[in-house]
């Protein structure tokens, strides 16, 4: 199981009407979240996929959850069985993703503190760069057409060279 089969699942996993901003491997508070989920009223949660334990037992000593500028609830997400409830802070919330995908709160997180993300043009540019990423990702990977790519974004191929050469 790797890093990318537990962000779909997850991603398929949180109710998008619930928390409608979402990304993965996104830059958010001054670091890399795995996955970022955040509802209308601007309270975030934060997921780190941990595929390994020795990873997983080197970012539980770093001090970085919980600032009043992070996210406000954050969870470990890992393969089944990999982490083990108690050796999770209590503070942090447990997901494990099995074999088949299916996607098992093991231990809910506290509240890390009660501010709201307000900052809402700089998530609504960040979530716009990420789809263009992730969608010229499709592109180059032959997922999808040179006509598709220039549909996603509603231009033609002259006006995205002009704006490539930018």
């Amino acid at each position: 199981m790797d890093e990318l089969f537990i962000i779909k699942k997850l991603a398929r996993s949180i109710d998008d009407r619930k928390y409608p901003f979402q990304m993965p491997n996104a830059f958010i508070y001054a670091w890399e979240c795995d996955y970022w989920a955040m509802d209308s009223s601007g309270i975030c949660r934060e997921f780190e996929i941990k595929i390994s334990r020795a990873d997983y037992f080197n970012d539980a000593k770093k001090k970085k959850h919980g600032t009043e500028k992070g996210a406000n609830y954050f969870y470990y997400v890992c393969p089944k069985d990999l982490i083990k409830k108690e050796e999770v802070d209590g503070k942090y919330g447990l997901i494990y993703i099995w074999d088949t995908g299916y996607v098992e709160i093991v231990k809910k997180p506290r509240q890390l503190h009660a501010n709201k993300f307000e900052n809402w043009k700089m998530i609504a540019n960040k979530m716009y760069w990420r789809f263009r990423q992730l969608w010229r990702e499709k592109y180059i990977g032959k997922e999808i057409s040179a006509d598709e790519y220039f549909e996603g974004f509603n231009i033609g191929l002259e006006d995205f060279e002009k704006e490539a050469a930018q």
